[in-house]
């Protein structure tokens, strides 16, 4: 009962969190959007389907998906069959809302099988609920459940599930859970082929599947079974049986990534880029990169989580622990530092194995020091989830946690949106892209394709381009004569395309190669004022004594939004800063944002161009007296100190910053704005 009210609650709060981000703009088109279409086309007739990638050209999280041979099959990207389950409950209601809400729902069922497994091989509700606790505060598993949707979070309670019922003796009940793990994703396969692997170890040396550890009632049962069996037979089909498992699954995992994939990308797996530079090393001979590589603070970081999840009493089971291995260097040999943050949905999957592997840790315990073994491995188990939970973690046990506010511009984009009619092929930003996803058609921007409509959120993440970037493949689409506007709003455009001679086209052709500003002037009618209000504020949260940059320029205040985020890189800020023409600004200024490294306090980091509002609402059309907010990205924080701004004029030369008390950098060129660390 207090596992199942601790599953609950964990649901609950879990799902209201993913929930939160979604409807606050925080989902992308990778991954929950084009998961969500291709449960779409799946419910609809049409499996492992997608357009998301579709005309895409960019490198994604080391992926180049200008590269890929059939970007609409997700095939191309991961097999996963086990999505063609959720296909007939996506019929009754098509909304990614529904995914984030299974997510969570079945991530917390894994807590029961994660409890059953600790009563069964150490005894007592005490291991049923510390193992229980184990799970539902394993970061790896929050991570999955607040990084969009990922079938592979569903594959860890299928993991869970399988590993406590092959120790129970339920072979074919296992077999078919290893089946709904292995199809969860291809490197889910692997996990299992690992884990199958590990128990014909301890098959072919106990003579039996569960080992010495399963009930007796179990072992008379195969005993019964083979005692008609002549011996050598006997071990030959013992043999057989133990190996079945991780050479089926073994193979399945080889023939995702060395046929299937690279049949649809046209190539090697999509992801193998992240592994380029362990290639180039073992091609040379060289291992001083990879002793390096294990080396760094992050990689330690990640591999001290992952035991702490593990209650550390894992490493009393090698064996069990040896299953974890192969996906633990996967994750920590990625250039991808999100695969080592211990965040995302890439840990998952290292849960049960490192659980059950804490089990035996623990029954080793118990058989030598009993009771108060027992007692001390539980407490360390618990003791070490929480502490990981509260390191890394987003909820009430990590410090500063803060129940997520509605975002006051994402309600007004999803009423923007509303106007796109259901069913029509739209193209649409990263963050409205999941909002859009469940129809035939749906592109990801700037890729528009046969889109008749387009869903473009200009102020918000404008992920993969820069804001400059979508500025200028905006105005490419506002000044096609076909184009019209339904919607603008706090930075949201809602266009849509219709017959040529219905439109005069909004821009010039070449709106795109000139200044934003020079764009307005000839077509003042071009956007109407309420698109403008998302670089409008009546004030800063955090006024300063104004820092002068220039003669007609100052800066007023700031504002510091942290998105914490689970894992070690420890979430991202989006810094906010508030501004105020003294005078009328003769030409267009441009901004850059700066910040410091904490080891040493130097300049590490510079972008020029990080906000939309001044390139959408230039300096030249700043009113005296208005005040002007710049939203600026600063994207991962772990290793930053400081924030500072600078200004230049149109040819490029910075502005002198000057006033009462501030910190300027750089020769007083740039104004340090908030200090992080």
């Amino acid at each position: 009962m207090l596992v199942a009210a601790a599953g609950l609650a964990w649901a609950v709060l879990t799902g209201l969190l993913a929930v939160a981000r979604h409807e606050n703009l925080q989902t992308n088109a990778f991954d929950l959007g084009y998961v969500s279409q291709a449960v779409w086309y799946d419910a609809n007739g049409e499996p492992f389907r997608f357009t998301t990638a579709q005309g895409v050209n960019t490198v994604l999280e080391g992926v180049d998906l200008s590269r890929i041979r059939h970007p609409h099959w997700l095939l191309a990207f991961h097999v996963e069959p086990d999505l063609l389950l959720l296909a007939p409950i996506y019929r009754l209601w098509s909304d990614p809302r529904l995914l984030l809400w299974l997510q969570a729902v079945v991530v917390a069922l894994g807590a029961l099988p994660a409890a059953w497994l600790a009563q069964r091989l150490i005894g007592g509700w005490p291991a049923g609920l510390a193992f229980a606790l184990a799970w539902l505060l394993a970061p790896g598993l929050e991570g999955a459940v607040l990084s969009d949707f990922h079938m592979v979070a569903l594959g860890a309670t299928f993991l869970m599930t399988a590993l406590w019922l092959a120790e129970s003796g339920r072979t074919r009940w296992a077999i078919a859970a290893f089946v709904l793990a292995a199809l969860s994703r291809e490197d889910a396969a692997a996990v299992v082929a690992c884990v199958g692997l590990v128990l014909a170890i301890r098959r072919w040396t106990h003579l039996s599947w569960p080992d010495t550890v399963s009930s007796a009632v179990a072992a008379s049962a195969s005993a019964d079974r083979t005692a008609r069996i002549p011996r050598p037979l006997r071990r030959l089909q013992v043999t057989w049986q133990a190996w079945a498992l991780p050479l089926a699954a073994g193979a399945w995992a080889l023939a995702c990534v060395a046929v299937i994939e690279p049949l649809f990308s046209g190539g090697s797996s999509a992801f193998s880029a992240r592994y380029a530079w362990l290639v180039t090393a073992l091609r040379a001979h060289d291992l001083v990169p990879l002793a390096g590589w294990f080396s760094q603070r992050d990689v330690l970081a990640y591999i001290g989580l992952q035991l702490l999840a593990g209650g550390v009493v894992c490493l009393l089971a090698p064996l069990e622990l040896a299953a974890a291995l192969p996906l633990l260097a996967v994750n920590a040999l990625s250039g991808f530092d999100w695969m080592r943050s211990g965040g995302g949905h890439y840990s998952a999957l290292l849960v049960p194995l490192l659980l059950w592997a804490a089990v035996h840790g623990v029954r080793r315990v118990k058989a030598h020091w009993q009771g108060r073994g027992v007692a001390a491995g539980l407490g360390a188990v618990v003791a070490s989830a929480v502490a990981a939970q509260s390191l890394v973690g987003v909820s009430p046990l990590r410090p500063g946690f803060v129940w997520p506010a509605a975002d006051p511009h994402a309600s007004q984009a999803l009423a923007a949106v509303a106007a796109v009619p259901s069913g029509e092929p739209v193209s649409a930003t990263s963050a409205l892209y999941p909002h859009l996803s469940e129809r035939r058609e749906a592109y990801w921007f700037p890729a528009v394709d046969g889109a008749a409509w387009l869903a473009l959120d200009v102020a918000g993440s404008t992920h993969p381009l820069s804001p400059a970037a979508m500025r200028d493949a905006t105005l490419r689409q506002l000044s096609r004569p076909d184009m019209s506007v339904q919607q603008a709003s706090d930075g949201v455009l809602v266009l849509e395309r219709g017959p040529a001679e219905q439109h005069d086209g909004l821009l010039d052709e070449d709106a795109a190669d000139r200044g934003f500003g020079e764009v307005l002037r000839r077509h003042p009618e071009a956007l109407p004022a309420s698109f403008y209000s998302f670089a409008l504020d009546q004030g800063p949260s955090t006024p300063i004594g104004p820092i002068r940059f220039g003669s007609a320029l100052e800066l007023i205040g700031w504002h510091l939004d942290q998105q914490p985020e689970v894992g070690l890189l420890s979430g991202s800020a989006t810094l906010t800063t508030y501004w105020r023409a003294t005078q009328p600004i003769d030409g267009d200024l441009r901004f850059a944002l700066l910040t410091t490294r904490s080891t040493d306090g130097a300049i590490a980091g510079e972008t020029d161009d990080p906000a939309a509002t001044p390139l959408w609402y230039p300096t030249s059309r700043w009113q005296p007296g208005q005040t002007v907010r710049l939203d600026m990205s600063l994207g991962q924080v772990r290793d930053v100190q400081a924030a500072g701004i600078a200004v230049a004029d149109r040819v490029g030369r910075r502005l002198q910053a000057s006033g009462p008390g501030a910190t300027l950098w750089d020769g007083g060129t740039i104004a340090q704005v908030v200090r992080l660390g």
